[in-house]
């Protein structure tokens, strides 16, 4: 198969201790160059777990032949990985910017779209200062005012600090700053050939400045002076195209989400049942949020 290729975050020995410290996640081996993990039940996964997964970059068709033929002799298997054909008509996607070795950072303009371009160009000649420094104590803060202006759940500050124990110098933040206050703030995590971007949060203010532009440009250019050679924009759903059709706008290609398990009937109904009660309560919780902002406009 050696017109595969893979990348990611998944398979790299910092996340591999990343997913056997958090999630009880062991890797037990590689099918097709795809790292396989498996949890004390005995069920495997293939590619890696939530955020942290592996894309396969080309050579799609000739790797899920193998995929498939390898999980007839197991009983659970979910598949982790995002690749750049859609098999499985796929609810989620995720978009990865491919940098060429030696690139210039002027040179990365020439990847973007033209209204990309326009907005990058403002953030820049605005009063705001980028800068790239580990998680402020701010960070926390901007992500969850963000979550209750969408009314939405932010996930547990200890899900973050989970990920920078095991991650270290490897996270880190793309500031944007207003006279030293933290406006907006771009998480990322990386390996030495990949960075992902996996949250934004900002201050609404500075919307008309391009704040999220200038975030993600800083980012890019980030990786093209620490010689990294892939920019993963993260997970999106595929329904949301006004989301995932900006970061296209970088250069970005699209990517697939293999999300298909294979399992018996009664794990398949356990977990349909265990994922409606998620919704429910994930629904109640939103609609407790939005209630409270409304409140607090009154």
């Amino acid at each position: 198969m050696s017109d595969v290729r893979i990348a990611g975050l998944a398979g790299s020995a910092i996340a591999d201790n990343y997913l056997a410290e958090t999630y009880g996640l062991a890797r037990v081996e590689d099918v097709g160059g795809v790292p396989v993990y498996r949890n004390e039940k005995g069920e495997l996964f293939v590619g890696g777990y939530k955020g942290i997964y592996s894309v396969v970059l080309s050579g799609s068709e000739q790797l899920l032949p193998v995929l498939e033929e390898w999980r007839k002799n197991h009983v659970f298997v979910r598949y982790s990985f995002s690749a750049n054909s859609n098999f499985f008509r796929s609810k989620r996607l995720n978009l990865v910017l491919e940098l060429a070795p030696g690139m210039r950072i002027e040179d990365r303009l020439l990847k973007y779209a033209r209204n990309v371009r326009k907005h990058v160009r403002r953030a820049a000649d605005s009063s705001l200062e980028y800068k790239i420094e580990p998680p402020p104590d701010a960070w926390y803060r901007l992500y969850s005012a963000h979550c209750n202006r969408l009314g939405s759940v932010p996930r547990p500050a200890e899900s973050f600090k989970a990920l920078e124990r095991a991650f270290g110098s490897m996270v880190l933040c793309v500031v944007a700053c207003d006279a030293d206050t933290p406006v907006g703030v771009l998480y990322c995590l990386r390996t030495d050939t990949y960075l992902t971007l996996s949250l934004i949060a900002s201050d609404v203010a500075y919307r008309d400045v391009r704040v999220d532009n200038g975030l993600y440009d800083m980012a890019v250019q980030y990786a093209i002076r620490e010689g990294i050679r892939f920019v993963d924009f993260g997970p999106t759903m595929s329904a949301d195209a006004s989301h995932w059709d900006v970061k296209v706008g970088y250069g970005a290609e699209v990517f697939y989400f293999a999300d298909k398990a294979f399992m018996p009937l009664s794990h398949k109904i356990n977990e349909q049942v265990w994922y409606l009660m998620y919704r429910i309560k994930r629904r109640i919780r939103t609609t407790w949020n939005r209630f409270v902002m409304y409140l607090k406009q009154l």
